[in-house]
């Protein structure tokens, strides 16, 4: 069984990760890779602030906050993050405390939702 969940994991066409309390992935899917155009090993060895756009810093804290601080079970958030070649993009997550303690994460590039909304 353990396997069929890696390869889902693997497989996922959404970005899907874990995070700990200390800022950092855990794991990541290879989606992350694909669409941010990091290695999972760079993702992986750096604070996740790291990649997230200057302006969405303190909103990320405050809603990481939440999920560990005030232990609230789910959130949903979008902010920016920097893909390998500078640029950013718009992400949105649906994460979730896990009872080992964990954040549970699927994440969505949204970026073009965003520039449609911006035109309307």
């Amino acid at each position: 069984m353990v396997d069929r969940y890696k390869n889902f994991f693997n497989q996922s066409l959404e970005m899907l990760c874990i995070a700990d309390r200390e800022g950092r992935f855990v794991e990541l899917n290879p989606m992350w890779s694909r669409v941010l155009g990091y290695s999972l090993d760079e993702m992986l060895n750096q604070p996740y602030l790291d990649y997230v756009h200057p302006d969405d810093q303190a909103k990320t804290i405050i809603e990481a906050h939440k999920i560990f601080g005030n232990k609230q079970k789910t959130t949903c958030f979008e902010n920016r993050y920097r893909k390998k070649d500078g640029r950013y993009l718009w992400l949105r997550w649906s994460s979730t405390l896990s009872s080992d303690g964990l954040l549970y994460a699927v994440v969505r590039e949204v970026t073009s939702d965003k520039d449609i909304r911006l035109i309307l």
